[in-house]
């Protein structure tokens, strides 16, 4: 696990939703907002969570949260990638 964690310098996570994740999230959360402002509410954001695979190349699952419950709405890729300083 040390050696693991040694390596990490100059590495960074990037997660990136799928297009149709991508797709979910913004319907979904574009219609959130705009019955929240008909009802004269201040938009409340989103939460959403990441299950992130333990098991290199495998999607990870991503959940929006709607109602005190977490919906599933596709995939995201998880990559642990190098990086330089300015990134």
């Amino acid at each position: 696990m040390r050696d693991l964690l040694s390596n990490m310098s100059g590495k960074k996570l990037v997660i990136e939703l799928t297009g149709l994740t991508t797709e979910n999230y913004l319907r979904r959360s574009v219609e959130t907002t705009e019955l929240e402002a008909n009802a004269d509410m201040e938009p409340s954001g989103s939460v959403i969570q990441i299950m992130v695979s333990s098991v290199a190349g495998l999607p990870s699952s991503v959940y929006l949260l709607e109602n005190d419950n977490y919906v599933e709405i596709g995939e995201a890729n998880v990559d642990l990638r190098t990086t330089t300083e300015n990134n």
